[in-house]
């Protein structure tokens, strides 16, 4: 996390006309972003396209998508995801978008709570089912963006799909899941979440706890809450 570090390194390699190459350029874009300087990110991005010894590969797209992301700024995102899109229909040797960017995209998409889009790219990738095996951090991604939207039934109506490809949850699908239900005043829906997550195997961690903690709170229903506290310390989860 030294950004200070690492571009003072990057100066170095420039002065000393050092050839970068496409791991040199994506490590960067990737400090920068965890740095949430997006302008230095672009940057480097916009260097390594003019770069004539590098082939620009999908993975360096992403990471520059993700930094958009992480910067939380939708706009400069679709403006790289549509310039991504057209450069791989312009000529066949360009990289295609493949499941990670669309899973960043969907990502932006959710935090900027522009649902709309994310469903679009939703719709297409159910539509690619043959290329594309949608995975748990993508459902996640939407699932947590319809909660943020308030949309509860569409977000169920992703959850049963979810299910319907069989694609296992995790501990922080379980905690959105939480979110939904209490929010919508259903904390016992909340709770046989629990008894799901044994069911498929998942073991309840820190984060589905704090939620159902809060839910309990949000209920009044303190010595519930107290439970699940005393729970969550004799497993260890503290």
């Amino acid at each position: 996390s030294n950004i200070h570090k690492v571009t003072k390194i990057y100066q170095a390699m420039l002065s000393s006309n050092i050839t970068l190459n496409i791991i040199i350029y994506t490590t960067l874009i990737k400090a920068y972003a965890k740095a949430k300087d997006l302008n230095k990110a672009l940057e480097i991005y916009n260097t390594m396209l003019n770069d004539k010894n590098v082939k620009p590969n999908i993975v360096i797209h992403n990471a520059m998508l993700d930094a958009c992301v992480e910067c939380r700024d939708p706009k400069k995102m679709t403006e790289i995801y549509e310039q991504i899109k057209a450069l791989a229909l312009s000529n066949e040797a360009n990289p295609l978008p493949d499941l990670i960017t669309y899973s960043t995209v969907i990502k932006g998409y959710a935090r900027a709570k522009d649902m709309d889009s994310v469903f679009k790219i939703y719709q297409f990738l159910q539509g690619q089912e043959k290329e594309f095996v949608l995975d748990e951090v993508i459902y996640n991604s939407i699932l947590d963006g319809c909660v943020k939207t308030e949309k509860y039934e569409k977000a169920l109506e992703v959850y049963r799909d979810m299910q319907s490809h069989n694609v296992k949850g995790s501990n922080v699908t379980y905690s959105i899941l939480v979110k939904l239900y209490t929010n919508q005043g259903e904390n016992e829906k909340a709770f046989t979440l629990l008894d799901e997550m044994r069911k498929n195997g998942v073991k309840p961690g820190i984060i589905v706890y704090t939620c159902l903690i809060q839910s309990s709170f949000k209920s009044k229903n303190y010595k519930r809450a107290l439970a699940l506290f005393e729970t969550l310390k004799s497993e260890g989860l503290q």
